[in-house]
Parts: C-alpha cells; sequence; structure tokens
C-alpha cells in the first residue's frame, strides 16, 4: 500500500469482498497480508481518512479492482491518492481579519452549478479559513459576505438596507471572474490563498413584476450571474407586484421571480431577466409567464405482455433546460409513465425555454425516441413558447435492450479507463461506465441502433455537451452496430483525448 508518490502508508484500511471477506490495517511499511483464502475471483478495496482511493479520485474512469485468487499470488499494490488543501486569511483594507466570510472553490472552466461536491469554509475570528478533502485539477477561490441565510429560502427574509460591503471576490482580490487567478492543485499539495477585500457601496434595485395574477404573493430573487449564489431577496403583495432588493454589490445577475397558484388555479408562474448593476436602479422589471402543462405519452414496442414496461414511477429520463447558465437541477422536468396507466405520463409543466432530453437507462427496457412534434429531443433542443399550446412528448420504450460488453488494454494489458458508449443519432446521450482492473466494462440498456465506442485515459469531467469534444470523440470511437435483445463484445485500445 502506497501514496502515488511511492511511499508507504501504514494503518489503511483494507477490505477483501466476496466468499471469505476479510479486513486488515496495513503495517508501518504499508504491507498487508490475507492468508487461508480458497481460489476464486475477489473485490479488494482501501481507504483512509485524508486520502482517496483510486476509485474516488477518477470515479469515471477506474473500477472495481478485482483480485483473482490462485496458488503463488504475486504481490499487488494499491494506491492512495492524498487530499489537497487550500487554507488562508481574509483582511480588510486595514489588515484587520474578517469574519463570517464564506469561501468556497469551483473547478476552473467548469459549467455553473456543474461537477462535484466541493468543500465550503466560513472565515474564524482570526479571518481564517481551510478547504480540505480536495483533489487535484484546478480552482478558483471565491469569497462572499453572506447576506442570505440560505439559497433560496427567501420566503421571510428582510431586506437588508447596509450602504457598503463585501462583494463577491476572487482570488487575488478581484470581483471580475474573467480577472480571477486559476489556483493549481497536485495531490498533497497545500496551498496558501490570503485574500484582501475591499469595502464597495452596495445598492438598490427596485421595479415591478408584470402578469402576475391574483394567485400567491410574488417572491423575487436576485442571482449573480459569476457563481449562481443568490445575493439578494424579497416578497412582493399581489396587486402591488413592486419589489425593492437593497445590499446589491454591482456586478452581472439574473432576476427571477416565481408565483405559486391558489390551489386548482392553473400553473405556477415563473419569469427570469438579466441586469446589470453599476448604481441604484429602480425600473427594473420581470414578466411572469405560467408555465406550459405538456402532455407525455409513452409507446412500448417488443415489451412481453407478461413483463412490466418499466418499474412504476421509473425515472427514465428528463428534460433540461439550455438556454440559462444556471444549475440544471432548477430547470429540469422527469419524464416518468403513470404508474395506473403506462401509456400515459405523469404531468409535467416547463417554464418557456429551450430544453434538451437527457436519458437515465434502465436495465430492462431503453428509450429509442424522445420526440415533440419534429423535434428529435434526443439530437435537438426543444422550444418551450411562452405562448400558446406546446407540442406532446412521445417517448418510445423497447423491451428488446442490448447490452455492450468487453475490455480495454494498453499496450498488450489490461487497463482501466473511462468508456463511452454514444448513439450515432443523439452524441450527447451517450453512457458512461469505468472499467475495472481487468479492463472489463459493461453497458445494459441500450437501445438498438448504432454507437460509437470509445475508451479514454484520464478523461473524467469531460463536457458532453461541447460539440467540439463530441467530434473528436468519435474520430476516435469504434463503430458498433447493435441489435436487439443482442450481446456485443468489443475490444478496445485506450485512446487519449488531445486537448
Amino acid at each position: 500500500m502506497s501514496s502515488v508518490d511511492g511511499t508507504p502508508i501504514r494503518a489503511a484500511l483494507v477490505q477483501l469482498f466476496g466468499e471469505q471477506s476479510r479486513a486488515i490495517l496495513t503495517g508501518a511499511d504499508g504491507a498487508f497480508e490475507f492468508d487461508g483464502l480458497a481460489t476464486g475471483d475477489r473485490t479488494i478495496t482501501v481507504r483512509k481518512p485524508g486520502y482517496f482511493s483510486a476509485q474516488q479520485y477518477y470515479p469515471e474512469s477506474v473500477g472495481e479492482q478485482r483480485v483473482h485468487l490462485a496458488p503463488n499470488l504475486q504481490p499487488i499494490e494499491l494506491k492512495l491518492y492524498p487530499e489537497a488543501m487550500i487554507y488562508g486569511r481574509l483582511t480588510n483594507e486595514s489588515g484587520r481579519p474578517l469574519e463570517g466570510i464564506t469561501v468556497h472553490v469551483m473547478r476552473s472552466g467548469a459549467k455553473n452549478g456543474a461537477g462535484e461536491s466541493l468543500p465550503t469554509a466560513t472565515t474564524n475570528e482570526n479571518g481564517e479559513y481551510r478547504l480540505a478533502e480536495l483533489k487535484a485539477g484546478t480552482y478558483l477561490l471565491t469569497a462572499s459576505q453572506s447576506r442570505m441565510v440560505a439559497a433560496f429560502s427567501i420566503a421571510m427574509l428582510p431586506a437588508a438596507k447596509l450602504r457598503t460591503g463585501y462583494p463577491t471576490s476572487f482570488y487575488p482580490g478581484v470581483t471580475d471572474l474573467a480577472q480571477a487567478a486559476p489556483l493549481r492543485l497536485t495531490p498533497g499539495k497545500k496551498l496558501q490563498a490570503d485574500l484582501q477585500l475591499t469595502l464597495r457601496p452596495l445598492y438598490r434595485v427596485s421595479g415591478s413584476v408584470l402578469g402576475a395574477s391574483d394567485g400567491g404573493a410574488v417572491v423575487v430573487v436576485l442571482v449573480s450571474q459569476q457563481d449562481v449564489n443568490p445575493v439578494a431577496a424579497a416578497t412582493v403583495t399581489p396587486g402591488l407586484n413592486h419589489f425593492v432588493l437593497e445590499g446589491v454589490p454591482a456586478g452581472s445577475y439574473f432576476i427571477g421571480a416565481v408565483q405559486e397558484p391558489r390551489e386548482g388555479a392553473g400553473e405556477q408562474k415563473t419569469g427570469i431577466s438579466r441586469i446589470e448593476v453599476t448604481q441604484n436602479m429602480d425600473a427594473a422589471s420581470v414578466v411572469l409567464a405560467e408555465k406550459r402543462p405538456i402532455t407525455v405519452r409513452f409507446r412500448y414496442q417488443n415489451v412481453p405482455s407478461s413483463t412490466p414496461a418499466v418499474p412504476p414511477r421509473a425515472h427514465i429520463a428528463s428534460l433540461v433546460r439550455t438556454d440559462l447558465s444556471m444549475p440544471e437541477e432548477l430547470f429540469a422536468a422527469a419524464l416518468v409513465p403513470n404508474p395506473e396507466n403506462a401509456a400515459e405520463g405523469l404531468p409535467i409543466a416547463l417554464e418557456p425555454g429551450t430544453y434538451h432530453a437527457v436519458l437515465n437507462p434502465e436495465r430492462n427496457s431503453c428509450v429509442a425516441s424522445i420526440e415533440s412534434g419534429s423535434v428529435n429531443m434526443l439530437s435537438e433542443d426543444l422550444l418551450v413558447p411562452a405562448s400558446g399550446s406546446a407540442e406532446p412528448i412521445e417517448v418510445l420504450v423497447r423491451g428488446d435492450c442490448a447490452q455492450v460488453q468487453g475490455t480495454i488494454s494498453k499496450s498488450g494489458m489490461p487497463s482501466m479507463g473511462r468508456v463511452l458508449a454514444m448513439p450515432a443519432d443523439g452524441l450527447r446521450n451517450g453512457a458512461s461506465t469505468a472499467a475495472d482492473s481487468d479492463g472489463a466494462f459493461r453497458f445494459q440498456g441500450l437501445a438498438p441502433g448504432k454507437y460509437f465506442v470509445v475508451a479514454l485515459d484520464g478523461a473524467d469531467g469531460l463536457d458532453l455537451s461541447n460539440s467540439g469534444t463530441l467530434a473528436k470523440l468519435q474520430s476516435l470511437a469504434t463503430e458498433v452496430d447493435v441489435q436487439a435483445s443482442a450481446e456485443v463484445n468489443v475490444r478496445l485500445e485506450l485512446k487519449s483525448l488531445e486537448p
């Protein structure tokens, strides 16, 4: 047992799973031994606080570590990756520590709200913070003065009337995300990053909400375009339709509003627009539009009558909004069959905007197509209009799903890696899996059709919505024709996706 730099690691927990499961701690030299085991295949894991296992470090590329027990088995080596850390101190212009400032990191180049969960810290009375459990990579460090209790928990928040404050800042102390300096971490690196924050004017943003009905209260929230964090919120009494947001730093924002309907009186109304705050604003506006109810229908092909088409309330696909750079979960709807009538979908309602479909494969059923009128939502975006009716969404589910399995090799030896299976008629809806230590991988629940299959080295965090990236992947991939109910075997050579 060793770290990635070869240093032995003591007191790491090694566990062997399968028949005769065992557990042991490594010794001072990092060594461990299980004896008295019967021959056969096992899975082995290792963990220790302050370290990541290879599977945790590269979840999209590294699968299970398999062990084939036999007489005279050679020693195996397991790796742990030490966590990296960013720490530092925040001060004001006079050098005094700033307490209660929220500090967090985001992946450089990542889309807003995308990626793994990353740590957040609050500065102590000495202005100090510490962000641990970080993997190697390039990060942007953000510091913000908390003016809201929690994101979108806003109905009862009083308006703050501060005239100066600390706007959201990025290391090394700038307020423009484009000027932020990236922090590069390697495994185990401890990086100090101190920031000096400067008091800036805070402004008032006021205006009107248009299109409100006689339903419930209207909630208005202001969200930073740079880090998608809410900075101010207010409730608006129906009939008055005027709002005032206090304590807003200069910057670029989304301003959004939501009105819940009275019981049985239509759909929720929402609206969102972009504003630039450089001074007090008294004429901001948000136009509410009712969410558009959309009928969802399911059709089934080659599904045995004795077998449920899909499990009750199975979430087999989502519709995700694409015209706003905000976290996907804020603007998504699940496509779920009605358990009482499998030909119908549970009702959905969408804000006006553009959406694409994201598949969530089921083992025994697969989505062959998602269409709305002439729009193929597996390869095209659907426009939901602000007025008029939206075309029904038709989902074709097949019961004769196929599977693709195989092995990855590198220089003739089995290799782990990330494997993608991308349908030719919708590359962005590719399935992903990690090969295990034998280089073995398997995809289940694939709709019949043509696929491009590729094995990649170091491809965690790949943006599969980028058309340029998809074109490169297609050029590296092996084309596979997948027939109904078939088991297709394929051997892949590990490829590297050049920047």
